[in-house]
């Protein structure tokens, strides 16, 4: 019969790989992510938009910005993605839009291309610091 301690080790390997590999897999689609906003940032065209409204979905900490833009005369919506705090209804909002098509448009500062990324990194970090204590601790123990 196997000493139950290996147990615990091999667990935290396991899971270390889960996490670095969930986190492989969430990374590729967010640079494919920033580099198409980054295309998009530097071909479109700038206008200010101004807030409207807001929406809560699920949590009321977390708020979209629905934001009406004016190109040639022709009003737009977008909605931003969830943020934590408000600014006032009203307020105006920098947006860049495809001078082709007005409707697709982007947030001049979207703010998640930059947590998301490092949140991301802390995710396999913490994977692979939870294989790396466990093979120590594995070690340890055959001592």
């Amino acid at each position: 019969m196997k000493d139950p301690i290996f147990k615990k080790p091999r667990n935290g390997i396991i899971m270390g790989i889960i996490f670095i590999i969930f986190g492989i897999a969430i990374i590729l689609p967010t640079i494919n992510h920033i580099k198409t906003h980054r295309v998009k940032n530097s071909n479109y065209f700038e206008t200010k938009g101004e807030i409207v409204d807001y929406t809560s979905e699920g949590s009321s900490d977390h708020y979209s910005y629905v934001v009406e833009y004016e190109v040639d005369g022709k009003t737009y919506t977008i909605v931003s993605s969830p943020i934590f705090f408000k600014k006032k209804i009203g307020s105006n909002v920098g947006i860049k839009y495809n001078p082709d098509n007005p409707e697709d448009a982007i947030f001049e500062n979207e703010n998640s291309l930059i947590t998301l990324p490092g949140g991301i990194i802390v995710f396999i970090a913490c994977g692979a610091y939870s294989i790396y204590d466990s093979i120590k601790r594995l070690k340890n123990n055959i001592k």
